[in-house]
């Protein structure tokens, strides 16, 4: 499981960091450890739209369902280079899951900021926060073409975020769903994916929002 962890949280990893340098999502998602860090907006998110029909696959899932997700007064605010690890152990992130975890690893991915909870059996959790302002539809499509979806797009309420959706996904034998959640200047990715069972990454996300200084 150790290889696929490895290789599933590269891939996560760019499918979050390719909103945040690039205006168009690229065809294919391969692992990356080292690459220079891509400029970042500050301004607020817009909301996602929900207007776009002729768009397809799972990002236009999301502009049609994350309009009806926990819509709140104010948003959670992190700073451009919050790093997910600052706030997140491995006991928090192991009760959220139910399944032990280790101590998180923070990753720098072209200026997004990833804490990755991975061990070398069958289960792993990877909080990121995507400092760019434009939504996560782009992440969602790359997302789709990294992993197999295995359900529908689905709004959920995340004390803290605007928009925000869970997609269940599979990666090989294991099985897991990724959730994203828009706050001011960007929006986070969290994923749980494990061959044991599904797990729920809205916890962890919660638990994240609740600890943004």
């Amino acid at each position: 499981m150790t290889v696929t962890w490895r290789r599933s949280m590269a891939a996560v990893a760019v499918a979050g960091a390719m909103t945040a340098g690039c205006a168009s999502t690229p065809p294919m998602v391969q692992p990356v450890t080292d690459v220079p860090t891509a400029p970042s907006s500050d301004a607020p998110a817009e909301p996602t739209s929900v207007d776009d029909e002729s768009s397809e696959g799972a990002g236009s899932q999301a502009s049609e369902t994350a309009g009806g997700a926990g819509q709140v007064a104010e948003l959670v605010t992190p700073a451009a280079d919050f790093d997910p690890c600052s706030v997140l152990s491995a006991a928090d992130v192991s009760e959220a899951i139910g399944i032990d975890v280790p101590q998180g690893e923070s990753h720098e991915v072209m200026g997004t900021y990833q804490c990755r909870f991975t061990d070398s059996e069958d289960s792993g959790v990877s909080v990121q926060w995507v400092p760019f302002a434009g939504g996560f539809d782009g992440a969602l499509t790359v997302l789709e073409n990294t992993f197999d979806i295995t359900g529908d797009v689905e709004p959920v309420d995340i004390a803290g975020a605007g928009d925000a959706v869970r997609v269940p996904i599979a990666f090989g034998p294991a099985i897991g769903e990724v959730v994203y959640a828009r706050v001011q200047g960007g929006y986070f990715q969290v994923m749980t994916l494990t061959e044991t069972g599904p797990t729920d990454a809205v916890p962890v996300t919660t638990l994240t929002l609740e600890r943004v200084p």
